[in-house]
């Protein structure tokens, strides 16, 4: 899959292989592991670190872009797990 990937990146948590493979194919191995790793290679995709993690789609007058939205639905993966219950109660939770 990396090979015809124009741009691959890894979690800090990859394996051994991916590790080797990296130079040779051009694969970025961000420096967090896991979510946290997914979100790093994505604000890295998307060249925008200035943006909140904690940005809610429920804001009026938001723009709802594919970006947006991918950038809100892996920062909600970040949430704690009292955090991720309270929005599950209340749809207007942050």
């Amino acid at each position: 899959m990396f090979e015809v990937a124009s741009q691959a990146f890894a979690p800090a948590n990859c394996s051994k292989g991916i590790r080797m493979a990296a130079k040779s194919r051009g694969i970025h191995i961000v420096a967090d592991a896991q979510q946290r790793g997914l979100l790093a290679a994505t604000r890295l995709l998307l060249k925008n670190d200035e943006v909140p993690a904690r940005e809610s789609m429920l804001d009026k007058g938001k723009e709802h872009t594919f970006h947006a939205l991918l950038f809100s639905l892996l920062s909600i993966a970040e949430r704690s797990r009292v955090e991720r219950t309270l929005a599950a109660l209340d749809p207007f939770h942050p």
